[in-house]
């Protein structure tokens, strides 16, 4: 017997599931003495023991599936008899039809109790059986009863004969009430009895005081009927004296005694609590139930806010009020100057941008519509139609293809796009060229009739958010008060409406990119601030539901971008307290699941680096969840050092060559796309090159001549950006048809 050998925790939830024949829930929790399953929400619990073998970790499995397919939970729930009797008698029916349902399954259960009655787990070591109440010695016997001798009277012997016989719940109840009554009328008879078990009494030894049972009758009422006449006649048997009515009012006080409880589970539970492994803990965690409407800063209020605070009257009147408040010696008329310069620059740039962008755009419309029909004709099917085609029919001789075939082309499919935007500090240099590459797809998909919404994800919502009370659950993530989402722009407007709120936005990245005016209180919430992408990620179920029903779209793609990993994220502890999920090293005790308990997968957070690994498991628990959308990922790297980090972030134990090719095509390309990740499609692209090619502009100084090289360089420079960019819209295009 090998007590320290390692249990494969995940093969045993799959053969958990493959038993049960559904996609129960498995979880393994280090507190727990023995396995058991919740009826109602189909959970399976697996201890965590130290010290077990494999065939008791079957049994266990083996024993709590049998209450998953054998047990009614209705019937269970509303059983008002004694649960530990009604327990015992269960476990005997259930895996009778565990055996009998898979036949190799009894080895299972012969080695683990093999196993325990070893260890003495029911504590029966140097005492007399024969003193154990009938409902522990039953329980003896059906779980050890071949590696130990458990005495039994001629009439309990005919009791046992019936529980052989179970096989419905009903009959559970019934020989259980039948038991209890037995178990009554056994403690009342033998008061001097120690139920502990160290008395050596023996119950049995009086056959005058036998109850009479027909083992060939199995009709429990009746039995019960004829078993509470013979506790009568004892009761006049051992009270002659008594007058008649006495002894009626001793039948009906034998309802009234209380069920002797049975040791021998007490004492198997406390045996098993010395087997959990308390060294290791295992948290499964899940996401909250929110409303959505309260993470969510709609599009109107959006839209109401940028034309108030872009507005130069609203803006001197804010810069009044927080300069009184500062006391500061600053001159307004600096701030003036700068808001006038600002707006000028950022209006002037986006329409320069939007005019410059017409023929990227158009690149982009004549490759989906090319892929979008070569991905139509290699859908379509032809078929016979039972026809004579006239034109064939003088070859019918020696051609069987003589009818008249139909082309069959399924319909297309409606797209969406919802854009997830990353508001954070860290985006502060290269949101304004991120912004002209979303502007990119923005228009694209205006011209290609595809609906979107853009969101962007921020830290600085509390004022804007609705009050509400957090719902405190335990093991759940906490979004938190400040985190949300910015409905930021919609294609459910008309185009003059789109186009001023893109405006808008582009005038508003402009300011929240200077310090001085993110201090001001209309800007304060949309200033740029902490990454709260994992809080956004649990979002984005409610969020997709919501845009199917609006837009009936059919394929969904979700495109974020950022420069970053997410925020340390919170959730709830068994105290209800917020804690962080720590960064873990690969040698920690204390493992971190994601539960989602609509698809029932259980999803391991990785150990190294536990907030990335998060945000992974985030969006492969929607891409489970949501068979109809497609996540895209567009990550901004500053310089070619942390493309090791982004690809340590997605893979493990990346070879160097493979780091280095990546480098590499970073190098030359400025970009690349990383595969087998998450993401349906994931694209690295190089912050830096991405702000220079957005902002080249050819301009000469009034001493400078201009020169074939000069005209030359700037040409190549500016071909080579609109390169990338082609390469980054094309394969973006190849995500979506």
């Amino acid at each position: 017997m090998k007590w320290d050998m390692k249990i494969n925790l995940e093969i045993k939830d799959r053969v958990a599931k493959l038993l049960a024949t559904e996609d129960i829930i498995v979880e393994h929790n280090n507190r727990s003495s023995t396995a058991t399953f919740n009826m109602f929400t189909r959970v399976l619990t697996l201890p965590v023991w130290a010290h077990a073998t494999n065939d008791m970790y079957d049994m266990l499995i083996s024993h709590e599936v049998g209450h998953a397919l054998f047990t009614p939970y209705e019937e269970w729930r509303n059983c008002d008899l004694n649960k530990s009797y009604t327990n015992i008698i269960e476990d005997i029916r259930i895996e009778k039809l565990m055996k009998r349902k898979y036949a190799g399954i009894a080895k299972c259960f012969f080695n683990g109790y093999k196993d325990l009655a070893k260890q003495d787990f029911l504590c029966i070591k140097n005492k007399n059986l024969s003193s154990f109440i009938f409902i522990d010695r039953i329980n003896i016997h059906y779980k050890i009863g071949h590696f130990v001798n458990v005495p039994f009277c001629d009439n309990e012997k005919d009791i046992l004969k019936m529980i052989d016989e179970l096989e419905t719940f009903d009959d559970v109840l019934r020989l259980t009430k039948l038991i209890s009554d037995f178990c009554k009328k056994e403690s009342s008879r033998l008061p001097e009895l120690d139920l502990s078990g160290n008395q050596s009494n023996n119950s049995c030894e009086s056959s005058e005081n036998e109850i009479e049972i027909n083992p060939e009758k199995f009709d429990i009422d009746d039995l019960r009927d004829e078993i509470a006449d013979d506790l009568n006649d004892d009761i006049d048997n051992n009270q002659e004296d008594n007058s008649t009515n006495q002894n009626r009012k001793d039948k009906d006080n034998l309802e009234d005694l209380e069920e002797p409880e049975p040791k021998t589970l007490d004492n198997l539970q406390e045996s098993l609590k010395q087997l959990c492994d308390i060294s290791t803990q295992t948290i499964y965690l899940k996401a909250p139930k929110i409303d959505l409407d309260d993470y969510i800063v709609k599009y109107d209020t959006v839209k109401y806010d940028l034309c108030l605070i872009l507005d130069r009257e609203y803006y001197i009147k804010e810069l009044n009020s927080f300069m009184s408040r500062r006391y500061t010696t600053i001159n307004a008329n600096t701030y003036e100057n700068e808001y006038d310069y600002t707006r000028n620059c950022a209006e002037t740039e986006y329409d320069t941008f939007k005019n410059s962008s017409k023929k990227e755009v158009s690149y982009l419309i004549k490759e989906f519509e090319s892929k979008k029909s070569a991905n139509s004709y290699n859908r379509t099917l032809y078929a016979k139609t039972g026809v004579l085609d006239c034109k064939k029919i003088h070859s019918y001789m020696y051609n069987e293809d003589i009818f008249k075939k139909i082309t069959i082309t399924p319909n297309e499919k409606n797209h969406g796009l919802i854009f997830i935007l990353d508001w954070s500090g860290s985006m502060g240099s290269v949101l304004e060229s991120t912004l002209k590459q979303l502007y990119y797809l923005l228009w694209f998909c205006k011209k290609a009739n595809i609906h979107f919404d853009v969101y962007a994800f921020s830290s600085n919502l509390r004022k804007k958010l609705p009050q509400k009370v957090i719902k405190r659950e335990i093991n759940t993530f906490d979004i938190g008060i400040d985190n949300g989402l910015l409905h930021i722009l919609t294609s459910n407007c008309s185009a003059r409406e789109l186009e001023e709120q893109m405006r808008n936005v582009f005038l508003l990245c402009k300011f929240v990119t200077v310090n001085s005016h993110n201090q001001f209180p209309s800007f304060i919430p949309y200033a740029l601030g902490a990454t709260p992408l994992n809080e956004s990620l649990l979002l984005l179920p409610d969020l997709i539901q919501k845009f199917k029903e609006k837009t009936r779209a059919q394929k969904i793609h979700i495109t974020i971008l950022t420069d970053g990993e997410s925020q340390e994220i919170k959730y709830f502890n068994d105290d209800l307290r917020c804690k962080l999920i720590p960064n873990i090293p690969a040698s920690s005790s204390r493992s971190y699941f994601f539960q989602n308990k609509k698809t029932k997968k259980l999803y391991c957070i990785n150990n190294r680096e536990q907030k990335i690994g998060l945000t992974n498991v985030l969006i492969e628990n929607l891409n489970d969840q949501f068979n109809d959308v497609n996540f895209l990922g567009f990550r901004l790297i500053s310089s070619r050092s942390h493309v090791d980090k982004v690809l340590h972030s997605h893979h493990r134990n990346v070879p160097i060559d493979i780091i280095n090719k990546y480098k590499k095509e970073y190098d030359n390309n400025g970009s690349f796309v990383l595969p087998d990740t998450s993401y349906s499609g994931m694209f690295v692209l190089n912050s830096t090159l991405l702000n220079k090619r957005t902002n080249t502009v050819f301009s000469l100084s009034e001493s400078q001549k201009l020169t074939k090289s000069m005209l030359t360089k700037h040409a190549l420079k500016y071909f080579e950006n609109k390169k990338m960019n082609k390469k980054i819209l094309n394969e973006f295009v190849n995500c979506i048809v």
